[in-house]
């Protein structure tokens, strides 16, 4: 075999060996921007929820007004009616004043009728209206304060989307690292960027989430958080024997701190759930659930 056919073959095996791995980043590629794809669907259909309930919500606003503007008038209405009716009440007395004979008394027994318009209405009929009409206007009221109540939840959703999307961009790395559980790895991720996080009002977002958190996911919280404190100081050295303790694979520094921090505050939460006793089918299920991704990457 010639020196050239052997300096052939080994450049046809080089082009193949360059095709696959081209091949390779492709299909890797192409499964990043699908799941990508299908998060920004995800996205955007939850954004087109919120954005119907607001648009049905300005919808009643409208109709309230329109409603409030129809008593408005009427009320006016009956008031310039009821000021007619009292100065022609008042025209009647000043010229029964100048006349001979005393005017005769009126039958006690009948209520005196009112006409307003095509319709007649007694005193207590119109009690009844003016009493309906404040009703309304403290119906109206009620609603305005449902009303903003509600802009205010879209307002705390519209916060919450925004906090989904920034986690989500983490997740197909996530995948490609570890095969471990989805929620340990964004822990991770939050760790990672904690310092830029800061930029962003972390006051605001952490007091929007604790408002709209159950008092056991606030205790969850506070625990996560001291665990990461207690290992944020933590060397690649030191953190061996916990991961080896949790059973757990070491792969990153922040990620392994992050990891053992959320399985010993997930610990600590069950047996506070214990002592109150406040634990549920949902919590054993949630610590099975860690323990056995523990153990899964442990075998591997």
């Amino acid at each position: 075999m010639s020196s050239e056919e052997k300096t052939l073959r080994k450049e046809i095996e080089m082009l193949r060996v360059r095709n696959d791995k081209g091949r390779i980043a492709d299909a890797v590629l192409e499964s990043s921007r699908s799941d990508e794809i299908a998060a920004l669907r995800l996205q955007i259909h939850e954004r087109e929820g919120v954005h119907a309930a607001l648009q049905d919500r300005s919808n009643e606003l409208c109709n309230l007004k329109a409603e409030n503007s129809t008593l408005k008038k009427d009320f006016l209405d009956l008031k310039g009616e009821i000021v007619e009716l009292k100065n022609a009440n008042n025209k009647r007395a000043s010229e029964a004043v100048t006349e001979k004979s005393p005017p005769a008394e009126p039958n006690t027994g009948k209520e005196r009728m009112v006409p307003i318009g095509e319709a007649v209405y007694t005193p207590k009929d119109l009690d009844a209206l003016h009493k309906a009409y404040k009703k309304a206007q403290a119906g109206k009221e009620i609603a305005n304060r449902e009303v903003q109540a509600l802009k205010e939840r879209m307002a705390h959703l519209g916060f919450q989307l925004l906090t989904k999307q920034r986690q989500s961009a983490r997740r197909p790395l996530m995948r490609k690292t570890t095969p471990r559980n989805l929620r340990p790895a964004l822990r991770a991720v939050h760790v990672e960027h904690e310092e830029s996080d800061k930029e962003a009002d972390p006051v605001k977002a952490t007091h929007i989430e604790e408002v709209l958190e159950k008092p056991k996911d606030v205790q969850l919280r506070k625990m996560q958080e001291e665990e990461r404190r207690a290992l944020r100081a933590t060397k690649k050295a030191e953190m061996q024997s916990p991961c080896e303790e949790e059973g757990i694979t070491y792969i990153k520094l922040d990620q392994a701190r992050a990891d053992v921090g959320e399985i010993r505050a997930r610990r600590r939460f069950v047996q506070w759930l214990k002592e109150h006793g406040l634990q549920d089918d949902e919590d054993d299920d949630q610590d099975q659930h860690y323990a056995t991704s523990a153990e899964d990457v442990k075998d591997e």
